[in-house]
């Protein structure tokens, strides 16, 4: 298990396989992806566990590339 620590956007970005701006604020809007934290007026933060348990639940809903 990594460090618990709050995470940017952009490394949220980057975490999600690198996803744009955009289709993180549609996640989120449909509820496909948990809000952030607001850290300060202009900036929000995902606990890095959120996003790691996020992460591993799409890989579990997902079947193997060839599977079905």
């Amino acid at each position: 298990m990594s460090e618990r620590r709050l995470l940017a956007r952009k490394e949220v970005l980057n975490r999600l396989g690198g996803i744009s701006n955009s289709t993180l604020n549609r996640m989120i809007l449909r509820g496909a992806f948990p809000q952030g934290l607001q850290i300060s007026q202009r900036r929000v933060g995902w606990p890095s566990h959120v996003v790691d348990e996020h992460i591993e639940g799409l890989a579990q809903a997902q079947a193997p590339i060839g599977e079905k």
